[in-house]
């Protein structure tokens, strides 16, 4: 095989429409988590930030006031123990941001099996922001406001917690440095906690200590079901007005049994720090997404996919996603550089448009690719048909050919 700059590829009648690289989710796992360690440095969304290894009285950055509230005996063995107290203004005043903390709690203080306070704020008679570490819950958040206060109707309860079902800092991660992380967008309308080993992959590879935050509706399930959407949109939208109002003047954060080590930070929700994101499996090759291959034809599509560490041990967390829709005889050209003589295998993923799928002939029939082969001259070296070999992952399809 000649050393190729592009394929060309025709989809047929039995491939009605092909989704590349959009996997369906059957209750399995769908990518795997990619590792993140954490490299808290200041950018573009930074507001605050201070590196507690050493005794300071100020911030290494902040985009408000820098001085930093802190105990002097609280800095030791590299690490601050005790409270902080951060002013909020042009650091968290705004309606998303994120927490991120390099962490130990001490063996003893686990081993005591105690819920700890953590900080947070307090708005007077509107909204509380609270922190805690539990030793069944983990490390968790709950941002409350009441109802019939300060023109709401509904009470806004957002809970969200690195652990659970008794996984948790104290029972897993006795006297170990963690990188932990909260956050909350009232805009978008999300929230997460999570909690990494070190080197970036989620405590214990257990999923439980990566959770999105929940919203509590009781107030909406004592509704009409026509009415209960209606009212949590106007619950988050009340919610938001609120906190536009303004944030109390100062956050407080830690605890006399933690340790903290660095603090960030940012005005904005971070989803590639509080959500896992996925690695495409690479063991067939480094695969090039719709939006690589045709940006122009590509469409953009965030649905909820498991991401973790196996079948059994994922989170459902969105994933952004590309694809492009083949009627029969469509064609899509694949840059491929570099390539020495040998065998290759192709793979497509991608799923059947489920318009009129019962009308089609079963999928597992067998299906010819139409090909052409171009040089790096643009000139034809090859073309014909090849029979794709067909294999399913869960809801997906999977078709192979090899040259």
């Amino acid at each position: 095989m000649a050393c190729p700059s592009k394929r060309r590829i025709s989809g047929l009648a039995t491939l009605a429409a092909l989704s590349l690289l959009a996997a369906q989710a059957a209750g399995a796992l769908d990518y795997k988590a990619q590792p993140l360690p954490p490299k808290l440095v200041q950018d573009a969304a930074t507001t605050f930030l201070v590196d507690l290894t050493t005794a300071k009285a100020q911030a290494d950055y902040s985009a408000g006031v820098a001085t930093l509230a802190a105990n002097p005996a609280g800095f030791a063995g590299g690490a601050y123990h005790g409270m902080l107290t951060i002013s909020t203004a042009k650091i968290m005043d705004g309606p998303g941001w994120t927490l991120e903390m390099v962490m130990r709690l001490p063996a003893d203080a686990a081993a005591a099996n105690q819920p700890l306070t953590f900080g947070g704020m307090a708005a007077k008679n509107n909204w509380n922001l609270d922190l805690a570490i539990h030793p069944a819950s983990g490390l968790n958040f709950r941002l409350f406001a009441p109802p019939n206060t300060d023109g709401r109707k509904y009470e806004f309860n957002l809970g969200g917690s690195a652990g659970g079902s008794s996984y948790s800092l104290h029972r897993n991660a006795p006297g170990k440095w963690v990188y932990a992380a909260l956050g909350v967008d009232l805009k978008e309308r999300t929230g997460s906690a999570i909690v990494r080993d070190m080197d970036g992959v989620v405590l214990d590879r257990n999923a439980c200590f990566s959770q999105l935050a929940v919203l509590q509706q009781n107030f909406a399930s004592a509704l009409p079901a026509d009415q209960r959407a209606a009212a949590t949109d106007q619950c988050w939208t009340e919610m938001l007005r609120s906190y536009a109002k303004g944030v109390p003047a100062a956050f407080s954060l830690g605890n006399d049994k933690v340790e903290l080590r660095a603090v960030r930070i940012s005005n904005r929700f971070r989803p590639e720090i509080l959500l896992l994101m996925p690695i495409f499996d690479g063991e067939e090759g480094v695969p090039q997404t719709a939006v690589q291959i045709d940006p122009a034809r590509a469409v953009k599509t965030t649905p909820i996919r498991n991401v973790g560490y196996n079948d059994y041990n994922y989170m459902r967390e969105p994933v952004p996603e590309s694809y492009i829709a083949l009627a029969p005889g469509q064609q899509i050209t694949l840059p491929v550089k570099g390539l020495k003589v040998g065998l290759y295998s192709f793979w497509i993923y991608g799923t059947i448009d489920p318009k009129d799928r019962k009308e089609m002939p079963r999928v597992w029939q067998p299906a010819p690719m139409e090909f052409t082969v171009l040089n790096a001259q643009e000139k034809k070296v090859g073309s014909g048909r090849l029979l794709l070999k067909q294999a399913f992952i869960r809801a997906s399809c999977r078709r192979s050919a090899s040259t």
